[in-house]
C-alpha cells in the first residue's frame, strides 16, 4: 500500500524533474503528507535565493494541484507555505514578494491569507492629521471617493482616495505596500482635522509606527 505522501511525491517529481532523486529518496521512507511538504520546504530553503526561485517555479503546478484537489490543503499550507513564508521574513537575500509571485493562484491565495493573519496585529488608524499623512492637513475637507476596497493589498504610491481640501482636489496615497483593512469615512461627508479615514496595515514589519503610512498631496501639483 502506497505511503500517504506518495501521491504528492509523484506530483512533485512530474512537476520538477530536478527533484526526482530527492523524491525517490524520500519515498523510501514511506512519508506522511505532512512530512513530504515540510521536507520540500526545507529542501527549497536550503538553496540560495536564485535556486529557491527556480524550485518554487518548478513545483508551483504540483502545489496548486495538491491544494485544489486534496483534503490536505491545511496540511500543505501549514507545512509548506507557512514554513516558506516564516523563513523568508528578515532574510536579507530574499524578497518575500518575489517568492510569492512564483506560486500559482491557489498557493498565492493561501500565502496571502497567512500574510494577513500575521499582519493583523499591526493594523493602524489613518486619521486626517499631519502625523498620519505626513503633510498639509486643513479644513474644510471632504472625502469625495474611495479608490480601493476593504481587503485589498496595495503597492506603495497607490491612489486610495480623492479628497477636497479648501476647495482644491487632493489625493491620498500609500507610502508603503499595505493591506486595506477597513474604510471608515463616508464619501460626501465633511471631515474635521483628526477624523478617522481608514485602517491600514503595512505589508512589512519594518515600518515604524512613527512613519506616516500615507501622503495627502494636491492633485494639481
Amino acid at each position: 500500500m502506497p505511503a500517504p505522501g506518495q501521491h504528492y511525491l509523484d506530483l512533485i517529481r512530474d512537476s520538477a524533474p530536478a527533484l526526482r532523486s530527492w523524491t525517490e529518496e524520500l519515498a523510501a521512507l514511506h512519508p506522511s503528507a505532512n512530512r513530504v511538504w515540510l521536507e520540500l520546504a526545507n529542501k527549497i530553503l536550503n538553496t540560495d535565493a536564485k535556486g529557491m526561485i527556480q524550485l518554487l517555479r518548478a513545483v508551483a503546478p504540483a502545489l496548486d494541484q495538491a491544494l485544489e484537489r486534496s483534503a490536505d490543503d491545511e496540511v500543505i499550507q501549514m507545512e509548506f507555505i507557512e514554513t516558506i513564508y516564516d523563513s523568508s521574513q528578515g532574510r536579507a537575500d530574499l524578497d518575500p514578494e518575489a517568492l510569492r509571485t512564483e506560486f500559482g493562484p491557489s498557493a498565492r491565495a493561501a500565502w496571502d491569507e497567512y500574510h494577513r493573519a500575521t499582519r493583523r496585529h499591526d493594523i493602524r488608524k489613518i486619521e486626517l492629521r499631519q502625523e498620519d499623512l505626513g503633510g498639509f492637513v486643513a479644513e474644510p475637507a471632504q472625502l469625495d471617493r474611495w479608490m480601493v476596497q476593504p481587503g485589498a493589498w496595495v503597492e506603495a504610491n497607490t491612489l486610495i482616495a480623492l479628497l477636497t481640501v479648501r476647495n482644491r482636489p487632493f489625493e491620498l496615497r500609500t507610502r508603503f505596500p499595505s493591506y486595506v483593512d477597513r474604510l471608515a469615512a463616508q464619501p460626501g461627508h465633511p471631515l474635521e482635522v483628526g477624523a478617522l479615514l481608514l485602517y491600514l496595515a503595512p505589508a512589512h514589519g519594518y515600518v515604524s509606527r512613527r512613519e506616516p503610512l500615507c501622503t495627502l498631496a494636491n492633485a494639481a501639483a
